[in-house]
């Protein structure tokens, strides 16, 4: 409901090679998957202790998030909350897509699609230079620093985007990148 009109997508820009792109897929799809099975518990009739301590920990984040951050109107973290994190979840576990030409080329999107808030794309040259990922707020670029400072500067597309959304919007490079 806080972001019904947003479209949140998420970009994993890692190595050219493919199989980096297979083992962050399979890595996300997992820790989503935990995620997921964390929260669902919690609306059975026996949930699991250590997941219920899971749950408290989210708690925790999500009390230092709400501390820091500029979002107005926050949600409480109460069991109507979390029932929509399992619902965002599942949803979420389902668009983990790998953006790149394994199976003979990448992938179309439809980004008005109705019904689905976020993405995560996975890949490497595919999302280089001159892509544009609507509702792109986090991005995650765990490969080495570009050669070419052109090439440098489009792969920090992340600066400059959606005021509306800049409170929701995280990067998380290498040190050596930062430091360029």
């Amino acid at each position: 409901k806080h972001l019904a009109d947003f479209k949140l997508s998420m970009m994993i820009h890692t190595h050219r090679e493919r199989q980096s792109h297979d083992t962050y897929r399979e890595e996300i799809s997992n820790l989503i998957d935990d995620w997921y099975q964390t929260f669902a518990s919690e609306n059975t009739n026996m949930p699991v202790q250590y997941l219920s301590d899971e749950i408290e920990e989210f708690k925790k984040i999500y009390d230092n998030f709400a501390k820091t951050s500029k979002i107005p109107n926050l949600p409480k973290y109460d069991i109507e909350f979390r029932k929509s994190i399992t619902k965002a979840l599942n949803e979420i576990r389902r668009q983990i897509i790998l953006f790149n030409a394994s199976s003979g080329r990448i992938p179309d999107i439809d980004w008005d699609a109705g019904g689905v808030m976020s993405r995560i794309l996975i890949g490497g040259d595919g999302l280089d230079r001159g892509y544009t990922i609507p509702g792109l707020c986090v991005t995650y670029l765990p490969r080495r620093r570009a050669i070419s400072v052109d090439t440098q500067q489009q792969r920090a597309r992340f600066f400059g985007y959606r005021k509306r959304t800049l409170p929701y919007t995280k990067i998380y490079l290498p040190d050596d990148i930062i430091d360029a």
